[in-house]
């Protein structure tokens, strides 16, 4: 097999899936049940056009009866009248419609027998009609529970992932709430035994070293420029 015959069977499979999926077998069934009340129509009106044809047949039939019946008096009147070509010549016309009589006799009879199977196609059509009306309400019954049954499906499983992570979450919160609890229950025991004070205290120590150095620095910054006012003034005066 090619690679292009291949690929196209794929494109034709999945094409195929994908048209499944999308029918609806409700409207299949219908469409079905529409699809026979045509055929049965049609099968109905020829019905119509056969026994139409076997009505005109047949009274072709009865005219030709009754014409035999008086070409028999003429032959048998002409040859009472002496007249025997004239006897002849209506004994021959009997004859052949005899002959036409016999066609139409086969032809009516034919006619009958298609006009018989035509009924039995109409009843059995009739029939299977009235079966797949059943099989549809059957079916889309059917449906409606089955749908019914994988939506409940569908939503206790929702409600089962729901709970699942619901719980996940839950379990989060108490693990959050319990790591605070235990960070709060280690701060009491730090202040009982001292500890934070101790901190605290080291703390306020470091910033009050760092105030004192800053005030020396800023006293002997003061000093320094003092000294230099004062050599500025007893430069002056001396000068």
């Amino acid at each position: 097999m090619s690679l292009v015959k291949r690929i196209s069977n794929i494109f034709k499979a999945k094409a195929n899936d994908i048209v499944e999926k999308m029918e609806d077998p409700e409207d299949t069934l219908n469409y079905s049940l529409v699809e026979m009340r045509e055929n049965l129509s049609k099968i109905k009106k020829s019905m119509l056009d056969v026994a139409t044809l076997k009505k005109k047949l047949e009274n072709e039939l009865s005219d030709i009866n009754i014409k035999i019946s008086e070409y028999e008096k003429n032959a048998e009147l002409a040859l009472e009248s002496g007249r025997e070509d004239l006897a002849k010549a209506s004994i021959q016309n009997k004859n052949d419609l005899i002959e036409k009589k016999t066609n139409l006799e086969s032809q009516i009879k034919s006619i009958e027998e298609q006009l018989k199977n035509i009924e039995k196609s109409k009843e059995q059509m009739e029939d299977n009609l009235i079966k797949l009306q059943s099989k549809k309400e059957e079916l889309i019954t059917m449906k409606k529970v089955s749908d019914a049954q994988v939506m409940i499906k569908e939503t206790l499983t929702g409600i089962a992932n729901d709970t699942t992570d619901l719980g996940e979450r839950i379990r989060n919160a108490e693990e959050k709430i319990k790591e605070k609890y235990a960070k709060s229950q280690a701060i009491d025991y730090m202040v009982d035994a001292g500890m934070l004070d101790n901190i605290l205290d080291d703390e306020d120590n470091v910033e009050k070293e760092l105030k004192e150095i800053e005030k020396q620095k800023r006293a002997e910054e003061e000093f320094e420029e003092l000294k230099k006012r004062v050599a500025a003034k007893n430069q002056a005066i001396k000068e």
